[in-house]
C-alpha cells in the first residue's frame, strides 16, 4: 500500500521510499468522503461501548464480564 501512495499521488517509482496511510486516510482512499464519516462513526460506538463498560466498572459492586457488541 505505501508503495502505491507514492508512486500514485507523488509520481516516483522508488522503491526504498515508502509511506503509511493512517486510518483516516485509509478510509478515504477506500470510499472518499463517505467513508471517513461512515468510518469515524463507527470508531466512535466503539469509543462510546468502552466508555460506557468502564464506567459501568467504577460504579458498581458487581463486575460484568467481557461484553461483546457486533459493530
Amino acid at each position: 500500500m505505501g508503495s502505491w501512495i507514492i508512486i500514485e499521488i507523488r509520481g516516483e517509482a522508488n522503491s526504498l521510499t515508502s509511506a503509511i496511510a493512517a486510518n483516516f486516510a485509509e478510509m478515504y482512499l477506500n470510499l472518499g468522503y463517505f467513508g471517513v464519516i461512515l468510518g469515524s462513526l463507527k470508531l466512535g460506538v466503539i469509543f462510546k461501548i468502552i466508555n460506557n463498560y468502564y464506567n459501568f466498572q467504577l460504579k458498581s459492586n458487581q463486575k460484568m464480564g467481557p461484553v461483546y457488541v457486533l459493530v
